[in-house]
């Protein structure tokens, strides 16, 4: 994960960056999405500004989710598996291959995935997760 800034510790001994971070990965889709992590596969339907972070794409029933999620962030993977080409096709803003840069990530960071270069920002605490900027 790149710093833009000097971390700078919390009380709950997370370093919290005083600009952003961002996560590089594999773009799938060439679209934009901001929304907040939502680790593993929600049992539940999850909020239409989720974006979930998996593993491997395959930890549960895709199809009650894909539907409701901005986007789809993954450990582990390519555009050319099975969730890759499920979310090229429905248009989900993905990025694939991020590896142990996610394990940053908590459930409720906001973030912003930058389809077009496969990046995540994860946005500073405050900014709150607004539509889809589009692309």
């Amino acid at each position: 994960m790149k710093q833009a800034a000097e971390p700078v510790p919390s009380d709950a001994g997370r370093p919290v960056a005083s600009g952003t971070a961002t996560i590089t990965g594999q773009m799938c889709t060439r679209r934009d999405a901001r929304g907040r992590i939502r680790i593993g596969m929600p049992a539940n339907p999850p909020d239409h500004d989720v974006i979930i972070l998996l593993e491997h794409g395959h930890e549960g029933d895709l199809t009650t989710v894909l539907g409701r999620v901005k986007g789809i962030l993954m450990k582990f993977g390519t555009p050319a598996c099975h969730t890759g080409i499920i979310a090229r096709e429905l248009g989900i803003p993905a990025v694939y291959g991020v590896g142990n840069q996610a394990d940053e990530l908590r459930d409720g960071d906001e973030v912003e995935i930058r389809g077009q270069t496969g990046e995540v920002v994860v946005l500073p605490e405050g900014v709150a997760a607004g539509p889809a900027s589009g692309g």
